[in-house]
């Protein structure tokens, strides 16, 4: 278990007046862009936690499992990166709406829910692989 840093960034998006974009740092050096820039934003949060878990929830694409716009967006990949510190991206603008429609992290689709919705429909393996691999602090 390597504990280090995770911090949550928050920038202005690109196209949403009065919307936030995030992205997540780890003490390690690993960056997540979340689906989109990864430098130049503003600390919003940060805490202890697994490094190591951090970057197996990210998975190799840095999605986090997240569907770009189908059960979420860059405040869930981030919360479910930062989950391990257990912080996350709410400050940022317009999260609260983003969080309102999807849930903190991607699993409660309430605002686009698909045709025969089931949370099952919606499971976060990666929580379950990387809890198991790297034990949760």
């Amino acid at each position: 278990m390597a504990i280090g840093m995770l911090m949550g960034y928050t920038m202005p998006a690109l196209g949403i007046p009065g919307g936030d974009h995030t992205y997540v740092m780890t003490s390690n050096g690993s960056s997540y862009g979340c689906n989109g820039r990864s430098s130049g934003g503003t600390l919003i949060c940060s805490g202890p936690g697994n490094v190591d878990q951090a970057d197996c929830l990210a998975t190799p694409s840095g999605s986090a499992g997240i569907g770009y716009g189908f059960n979420g967006l860059c405040h869930q990949i981030a919360n479910r990166i930062l989950y391990p510190a257990g912080i996350n991206v709410s400050a940022a603008r317009l999260a609260n709406s983003s969080i309102f429609a999807w849930g903190a992290y991607g699993l409660n689709p309430r605002v686009f829910p698909p045709r025969k919705y089931s949370p099952s429909k919606y499971p976060w393996p990666e929580l379950a692989t990387c809890n198991s691999t790297h034990t949760h602090p």
